[in-house]
């Protein structure tokens, strides 16, 4: 799979909401006013972590994100955003290409999937499917038959999405 970058203009083969440099230039900002290292890998170990991110966000937050895609066939746009109709909780119109809290998260994300795999396949370890998902106060239901499982939670990434996705039953905090 090659690795495509979303622009902002609905790329139909996209698979990550962010660049190698974006993580690069993330981490230096927050690793220079920290006493953690960061991460460090290879450009391409840090493309794949950006496409697993990416595809976390796809499975978990797709069902529950504000706005539609700005094409309306999904061959024309291989990731959900750019998105039409994105407004905030008072109404003001978001932008319509790729909010940079959506790069953010997925730089975060993509962090952790370095270490970990973000969305685990609990049929493999628990002979369960996944039945549903919460992440803070967002609920997500998957078609199965299964015993529910939770996602593991991810705070900050979680809550720089939270402008981003419809609030089901609360607030995001």
């Amino acid at each position: 799979m090659a690795f495509i970058v979303e622009d902002g203009t609905g790329v139909a083969n996209a698979t990550s909401y962010a660049t190698w440099a974006q993580f690069t230039t993330y981490w230096a900002d927050r690793v220079a006013a920290s006493a953690d290292p960061g991460p460090a890998s290879s450009e391409s170990d840090t493309e794949l972590w950006l496409v697993a991110a990416t595809d976390y966000i796809s499975r978990v937050f797709n069902p529950v994100f504000k706005g539609r895609p700005a094409n309306d066939r999904p061959d024309d746009q291989g990731l959900w955003f750019p998105v039409t109709g994105l407004y905030d909780e008072r109404g003001n119109h978001l932008i319509d290409e790729v909010p940079e809290v959506l790069v953010h998260a997925t730089i975060e994300y993509a962090f952790r999937a370095g270490s970990a795999s973000l969305l685990a396949d609990p049929s493999i370890t628990t002979g369960q499917t996944i039945s549903s998902a919460a992440v803070g106060s967002l609920s997500v239901t998957f078609a199965s038959g299964g015993a529910t499982t939770i996602l593991t939670p991810y705070p900050l990434a979680d809550r720089l999405l939270r402008e981003l996705v419809i609030p089901q039953g609360g607030t995001i905090h």
